[in-house]
This record gives C-alpha cells, sequence and structure tokens, in this order.
C-alpha cells in the first residue's frame, strides 16, 4: 500500500534546495493550499497566473516575496521560468489546457478535482502524464488520507469480504451568495462556451462520489468503471445545471453504488457513508471515525479523513523530492470514472422543482437560500432504502433515466 505523508517534510530529502510552485489560480479553494504554505519551509512561489490575482487575500504577501504574475504556463516556459510543481485551482474548463502544458514544461501537477470538464479531457491529461516523466495528481483529498488508504488496502485484502454496495447521502445548502462567486457557477458551459458541468456532483460534494469508486477500485491506485446509470436530476434554484441528484450506479468490478447529493436544504448533513460487505458494515458519519463492524460483532476503527485535507499537498511536496517519477496515490485513472459518470448524467433531463412548493429562506449571511420542503427526509429514505426518489412515490419525482456506459 502506498501510504501518503502527512506531514510537510519538502527539505529532508538530500536535495535542500526550495521546492518551486507555480499557482494557476489562488482564488478560491487556492486559498486553503496558500495558507498552508505561508509557514512551510523549504517552497519558493515562483509564479501566479490569475486574471483576478488582485482579488485575493493572499495577493499582498504574494507580492511582498517578488511573485511574478504571468499569463499562462506557456508564456512563463518561453521566458526560461521553471517550477516543479504546478498547483492547477482555476476554474474546471481551464484544468486540461493547464494540466497538459505544465506536464510538457516539465512540472510535476496537483490539480484540484474534478480531473476536467469531460471524458476526452481526463483522457488527455493521462496521455500527457503517461507521455512525461512527471506525475500528475487529482486533488481529491480522501484519497490521500491514511484511512481511506488503508480502508481500501483492507478491501483488497478481503478482509471483509467481498465488497457489495456503496451508498453516500450529501445534504448541502448553498444559497445565492454561493452561485453568484463566480461568473460560471452552476452552469453548463462558460461564457466562451467553454463545458463547466458545474453541479454537486461535479464541485462540492464530487469527493464523495469518487470516494465510492475509488474504494471499489480493482487496485490501490484505481477506481470503479461504471457500467450502467441510473439519475434523476432536479433544480430549485435559478441556474442552468441542476442543484439536486440521486443515482444508482452499477459497476463493471460488481458493487453497486447510490448517491443522493442536494444544494437545496437548509440543514447541512452529511457525509453519511455506509459501505456493506459480505460479513461487514464499513460506516461514516461526518466528524467521526470510520467504522467497520463485523458480523461477529468485532470493530475497526479508521480515522476521521476530514482531519487531513493537506495531504494531497505534503505528498506532491515530498514526491517532487525523489530521483524517479512514483505511480500515482490519486491520478488520471483513478479520477476518470467521477468524470464519466458526470459525463452521463448530462443526458438526463433536469426537473424543477414545483415552484409553489419551494420556500426562500437566508443562510447565516443573509443571502437568498431555495429550499425545497421534505427534500431532507425523502433523502433520508431513499438512502436507507437504497431507491431513487421516484422509486419512493414522491408526487413531484420524475422518472429514473437508465443510461449505459
Amino acid at each position: 500500500m502506498q501510504t501518503p505523508t502527512s506531514s510537510p517534510t519538502a527539505t529532508s530529502n538530500h536535495d535542500s534546495s526550495p521546492i518551486r510552485l507555480l499557482f494557476a489560480g489562488i482564488g478560491g479553494y487556492a486559498g486553503v493550499y496558500l495558507d498552508a504554505l505561508e509557514h512551510t519551509p523549504g517552497i519558493t512561489i515562483a509564479a501566479v497566473i490569475d486574471p483576478m490575482a488582485e482579488s485575493s487575500r493572499h495577493w499582498p504577501w504574494l507580492q511582498s516575496m517578488g511573485v511574478q504574475l504571468v499569463e499562462s504556463i506557456e508564456e512563463f516556459a518561453r521566458s526560461g521560468g521553471q517550477a516543479d510543481l504546478a498547483i492547477i485551482c482555476s476554474p474546471i474548463a481551464f484544468h486540461a489546457d493547464q494540466t497538459c502544458a505544465a506536464l510538457s514544461a516539465g512540472m510535476h501537477v496537483l490539480c484540484e478535482k474534478p480531473i476536467g470538464a469531460t471524458p476526452a479531457d481526463a483522457l488527455r491529461m493521462q496521455q500527457a502524464a503517461e507521455s512525461s516523466d512527471r506525475f500528475l495528481e487529482i486533488g481529491y483529498q480522501w484519497s490521500f488520507s491514511a484511512p481511506i488508504q488503508q480502508l481500501k488496502a483492507d478491501i483488497l485484502a478481503g478482509k471483509y469480504g467481498a465488497l457489495l454496495e456503496l451508498s453516500t447521502q450529501v445534504r448541502w445548502p448553498r444559497s445565492e451568495a454561493y452561485y453568484t462567486r463566480n461568473n460560471w457557477a452552476g452552469k453548463i458551459r462558460d461564457a466562451r462556451g467553454n463545458p463547466i458541468h458545474d453541479s454537486p456532483v461535479n464541485n462540492a460534494t464530487a469527493h464523495f462520489l469518487h470516494n465510492m469508486l475509488f474504494l471499489a477500485g480493482p487496485d490501490q491506485a484505481s477506481s470503479a468503471s461504471p457500467r450502467s446509470i441510473s439519475a434523476e436530476c432536479y433544480r430549485g434554484n435559478r441556474i442552468e445545471n441542476y442543484d439536486t441528484c440521486c443515482c444508482r450506479i452499477d459497476t463493471h468490478e460488481g458493487p453497486r453504488i447510490h448517491f443522493y447529493t442536494t444544494h437545496c436544504v437548509d440543514e447541512q448533513v452529511g457525509p453519511i457513508i455506509r459501505v456493506e460487505f459480505e460479513h461487514t458494515v464499513v460506516e461514516y458519519q461526518n466528524g467521526s471515525p470510520i467504522v467497520a463492524t463485523c458480523d461477529d460483532g468485532r470493530r475497526h476503527f479508521y480515522a476521521n479523513p476530514v482531519l487531513s485535507p493537506m495531504d494531497k499537498l505534503w505528498t506532491c511536496l515530498n514526491r517532487c523530492r525523489l530521483p524517479s517519477t512514483p505511480p500515482p496515490v490519486c491520478g488520471a485513472r483513478a479520477a476518470t470514472p467521477h468524470a464519466l459518470c458526470v459525463d452521463k448524467l448530462k443526458e438526463v433531463p433536469i426537473t424543477p422543482f414545483p415552484a409553489e412548493q419551494l420556500q426562500i429562506k437566508a443562510d447565516a449571511q443573509g443571502s437568498p437560500l431555495t429550499v425545497m420542503p421534505g427534500l431532507g427526509e425523502a433523502f433520508e429514505r431513499a438512502f436507507t432504502q437504497k431507491k431513487l426518489l421516484s422509486e419512493l412515490g414522491i408526487p413531484w419525482a420524475a422518472p429514473a433515466c437508465e443510461l449505459h456506459f
């Protein structure tokens, strides 16, 4: 089993020169990386690519260090710039081009999730990594955490018997402020026509669909391949894409996956995860450790994967020091099945929630929050019974769309 490094030890190897970083995007989630790096020794930020760099709360700090602001990775490379690791935190539509450019310029890459806007993007990124002598990691942080790595190793070793089914529900409210924070939130394509397919499945809760695919993968560095998907997509917010989805995925490897995700609620719940084996049930509720309960009453505990969100960063920094390129922890091969699911969900009609039932509330900051009453309870029933919403007899639910890959 590959165990990711859980703390920054970038200066502990033979080469003591600073690791040079390039950031594509310094807004949004990039701020979490920058917070972690601000007090990490042995790191130099060589350049930043971001047309809105001045709006980042980290920009004054970056300026004080003389960080170069450039228009593109290609421009940076043409001017003689060098970096060991490119961290791609730009909007989804830019992931593939920037990743491929960085690999071509001789950089390792840590690209934030999801891998790209389309399966074609994912394939292009995988081929670019395989033809280079650099690594590409996709930032699904749970996959880098020691508890998920150990759980997957135990699954592959047959510790709990055959893996049968995996279920996850995530109910995370997202208000108008979330959908107006940039010009692509909730969109299918951006202003230039590039595919985005922003949705809870492809953004805020993407981690949890990926996590099930990853745990069901046939080896430590890959995910299960979807064979068919039955899905329902709904919308309550005034957006282009869906804000609610429930789906059932059958995989070529055998395990069945159930996923329930929504932003159209007023109470934050989850992730709640249940993984069923021949002889064991593994469960997780946000804020708690992962618990495996065997048929004979024995229990095994794994730490809470939420507690180590920067393992992906420390892993990549340390791998930059290695004399040869190691195999990925969560590379393109592991991340692509999620992209395949997102792509297939494009074919599912989006059903609006009944307008007369929707309620407009306010989040903690006073931003309008669209809520579908009863949706949380419906999700709980669906999760418990492993059914889709339409299978519960809910009047507004639309028939599931069954699709094959």
